[in-house]
């Protein structure tokens, strides 16, 4: 019960303030940008992480690899929640 009410506190506010019909808006936004959030970072894991086995004795590529991977996240993500945020 802890974990759920310290999970949900956000909406739980969020309703008690504004009401049920609030809460409810704010949920299904909250889960529109964690979707968002979980299909780009699913897709680029699930294409890097062999890559990045590849390059475990090469240090120096792995730590390249690994920033473009991070850069190729911002570069899908940024653009979207700033979509989202208008």
């Amino acid at each position: 019960m802890g974990s759920f009410c310290h999970r949900q506190a956000d909406v739980i506010l969020v309703g008690g303030i504004l009401g049920p019909v609030a809460a409810g808006i704010y949920h299904m936004a909250e889960r529109l940008v964690g979707n968002l959030n979980e299909a780009v970072t699913r897709s680029l894991a699930v294409a890097s992480l062999p890559h990045f086995s590849q390059l475990q004795g090469d240090r120096h590529q792995l730590h390249q690899a690994y920033l473009m991977c991070i850069r190729a996240s911002a570069l899908v993500t940024i653009p979207a929640m700033a979509g989202l945020a208008v």
